[in-house]
């Protein structure tokens, strides 16, 4: 009768451990996969997340039928200032703006990733151009307000970006590389005219034109 008990006694202590080697290798596989959906240096997703978020949420907004932006944009001049500062303060420079990018994606479906070196991009759902242009336009006053110095930029004294947008409600010929290539086509012509700026070539938008940017500003607000 002993034997009998010390042996369903061990039947129940394996089955016990195998039942918490299970969970453990699931928290591990979940570690992991999160590991590989995110920068390691700014703690926002990284290119292949961002590549299976844009993939979903472009089949999402085409079955409801409701706008969504891809926003993508680098910062400007910012081999001068690793140049000028050294790789440890530009790995502090993204570590910050991440944190900014974090700040502004208010809403719970917002997405910010690193897209690769200096390059950052941004998927905001239910949100046409003109909401865009208006977190296009926060984002520019975030980072004018951090005030964080670039010892050798040529369009300003501290840390600022260029970007290019691109906001539709997707139909049957829209596809994730599309957006991308669109956003990244208005973020070379945000480069073009002058940087510090951010551009939406098919709804004629550009943050530096100051003569419509506070205007729409003050009038425009993004769908909840």
């Amino acid at each position: 009768l002993t034997a009998k008990l010390h042996a369903t006694s061990r039947q129940i202590r394996m089955r016990d451990e195998l039942e918490q080697a299970k969970l453990t290798l699931v928290e591990l596989n979940e570690q992991l996969r999160h590991k590989s959906l995110h920068d390691e240096l700014t703690g926002l997703g990284n290119r292949r997340g961002f590549d299976e978020r844009l993939e979903d949420y472009v089949a999402q907004a085409r079955r409801d039928q409701r706008p969504l932006t891809v926003l993508l944009c680098d910062v400007d001049f910012f081999k001068r200032y690793n140049d000028r500062l050294g790789h440890i303060e530009g790995d502090a420079c993204l570590r910050h703006i991440g944190d900014i990018l974090k700040q502004v994606c208010r809403r719970p479906l917002d997405y910010a990733a690193r897209y690769g070196g200096e390059e950052f991009v941004l998927l905001l759902p239910n949100t046409p151009a003109e909401g865009a242009l208006t977190f296009a336009l926060a984002l520019q006053h975030a980072m004018d307000r951090d005030g964080r110095y670039h010892p050798d930029s040529a369009v300003a004294s501290h840390v600022t970006l260029s970007g290019g947008f691109v906001s539709v409600i997707p139909d049957g010929g829209t596809t994730a590389e599309s957006l991308v290539r669109q956003a990244d086509e208005a973020l070379y012509e945000a480069k073009a005219r002058g940087r510090y700026r951010f551009v939406n070539l098919s709804a004629c938008m550009d943050t530096g034109d100051l003569s419509t940017a506070p205007r729409i500003l003050n009038s425009a607000s993004r769908v909840a």
